[in-house]
């Protein structure tokens, strides 16, 4: 899964490098950069995930999922990045 995302890496697109915050016709910003990234293991039938905001790589095991569930489920992608201190 690493290696997916080391590949994907290569799209991303840094804030503000493409265009100035245009708005659609409703008013709402564009996005101009990459918002998130994600990559799906369909052996293990997982859907991984890092944001704009979080780098980590988050992941959702679906199998765990109510699949016959009607319900839509709505799975927060919110979260700050932890930066973690190495020093002894």
């Amino acid at each position: 899964m690493l290696q997916a995302f080391h590949i994907l890496n290569n799209f991303d697109i840094p804030k503000g490098s493409s265009r100035d915050g245009k708005k659609d016709e409703h008013g709402n910003i564009l996005a101009d950069y990459t918002t998130w990234t994600s990559a799906s293991d369909l052996k293990s039938k997982s859907y991984y995930f890092r944001t704009y905001d979080n780098s980590q790589i988050r992941s959702v095991d679906l199998m765990k999922m109510k699949l016959d569930s009607k319900d839509i489920v709505k799975i927060s992608m919110k979260g700050n990045e932890i930066i973690k201190p190495l020093n002894p």
